[in-house]
C-alpha cells in the first residue's frame, strides 16, 4: 500500500536549507565584503575609522574623516573604494566629522545657497553669497566644491572641522516656466 506524501520532511529541509543558506550569505558578507572593505578604509590615511552595517535594504558605510584639504578629492577617492568592494549592492556613504554648534551654525548661514545650487545650478551665486556669509561670521578656513554629482562643503576653525555634501538634482529638459 502507497505510503502519503511526508509534508513534515519537506518542512525540515526546507527549514534547514533556509538556515544552511542565512549562515553561509552572513558569512560570506562579513568575510568577502565587510572585513576586506574595512581593511582598505582603515588604511586610507585620511580615515580615523570605519563602521558597515545595514539599514533595511542598504549598507551604511559609516567613515570617521581626518580634517583633509580636499574633502571633495578624500570623498571620490573613498567612493571608488566603497564601490569596488560593494559592487551592484545599495550602498550609503555616512561622513563622520569634529564639528561643534559653532560650525553647524554656520554651515546654517548657507545651506540654503547650497541647496538651491544643487536643484538650480546657481552655482556662482552659491559659492559668492557662502564665502560673503561665512566671512561675515569670522569664518575664514572653508572650501567649496562641485562636481557632476555633488556639492561639498568643508569648513573649519580652532574647535574642530564640518564636511557636508549635497547630491545634485539632475537638470531635467523640457519647458521653463
Amino acid at each position: 500500500m502507497p505510503r502519503g506524501f511526508r509534508w513534515l520532511y519537506v518542512a525540515a529541509a526546507a527549514v534547514i536549507t533556509l538556515a544552511v543558506l542565512s549562515v553561509s550569505y552572513s558569512s560570506y558578507e562579513k568575510v568577502g565584503v565587510k572585513r576586506p572593505l574595512l581593511s582598505e578604509l582603515s588604511a586610507h590615511s585620511d580615515v580615523a575609522g570605519a563602521e558597515v552595517r545595514r539599514e533595511g535594504p542598504e549598507t551604511v558605510v559609516d567613515i570617521d574623516l581626518e580634517k583633509v584639504p580636499d574633502l571633495a578629492v578624500t570623498y571620490k577617492a573613498l567612493d571608488e573604494i566603497v564601490e569596488r568592494h560593494m559592487g551592484t549592492a545599495a550602498y550609503r556613504i555616512r561622513l563622520e566629522d569634529a564639528g561643534s554648534p559653532g560650525l553647524e551654525a554656520a554651515y546654517h548661514l548657507i545651506h540654503f545657497y547650497v541647496e538651491e545650487a544643487a536643484v538650480r545650478g546657481t552655482f556662482g551665486e552659491m559659492i559668492s553669497e557662502s564665502s560673503k556669509r561665512l566671512e561675515e561670521a569670522g569664518y575664514d578656513d572653508y572650501k567649496i566644491s562641485v562636481d557632476k554629482d555633488r556639492i561639498y562643503v568643508q569648513i573649519s576653525d580652532s574647535s574642530g572641522y564640518l564636511y557636508r555634501i549635497v547630491d545634485r538634482e539632475p537638470v531635467k529638459g523640457g519647458a521653463g516656466p
